[in-house]
């Protein structure tokens, strides 16, 4: 599991690199071309917002790796003899939610592609942005498991 890990958060961190860059790069270039030629890139918009929904699955991934996920401390202050339970708990919720995501996305990506629609700015068939919502969903599912088996193997109910 430590394998995948380290492989999933190369992953994570090269790809978060290169599409907010490759995003940083369409913008310029297309308010470039926009305010000094009257002229503007037809899919570069488009591939703007498909690159900003992977980095943000893919981020979500990341977030759930570094503990940046939103955890509720009211109860935590309410309870804190069951933090740890409330931890594990909240941990079981989070991978259902993202792996109900991820069945859920496939499942879209799967009936776009059998009706064969395509974007309007690059024909790129609209099942691959829904495949890299299913990926970045999978993604973090894993990270969520991963989280939890930390936290059962700690005994303080801290997170690793």
């Amino acid at each position: 599991m430590d394998k995948l890990s380290k492989a999933l958060k190369t992953f994570e961190e090269v790809s978060i690199l290169f599409f907010v860059s490759i995003i940083l790069a369409i913008t310029f270039i297309d308010v470039f071309l926009r305010y000094m030629f009257n002229r503007s890139l037809t899919w570069g918009e488009e591939l703007s917002r498909f690159l900003f929904v992977m980095t943000t699955y893919i981020g979500a991934s990341a977030g759930v790796r570094m503990k940046g996920h939103i955890v509720v401390d009211l109860i935590l202050q309410v309870f804190p003899k069951s933090k740890k339970t409330i931890k594990l708990i909240s941990y079981i919720l989070a991978v259902l939610f993202s792996f109900i995501i991820s069945i859920t996305s496939i499942k879209v990506a799967f009936f776009l592609k059998s009706i064969g629609q395509v974007s309007t700015g690059l024909s790129l068939p609209m099942w691959i942005p829904y495949f890299g919502v299913f990926l970045g969903s999978l993604m973090m599912s894993f990270r969520f498991v991963e989280v939890f088996l930390k936290t059962v193997q700690n005994k303080d109910g801290e997170v690793l």
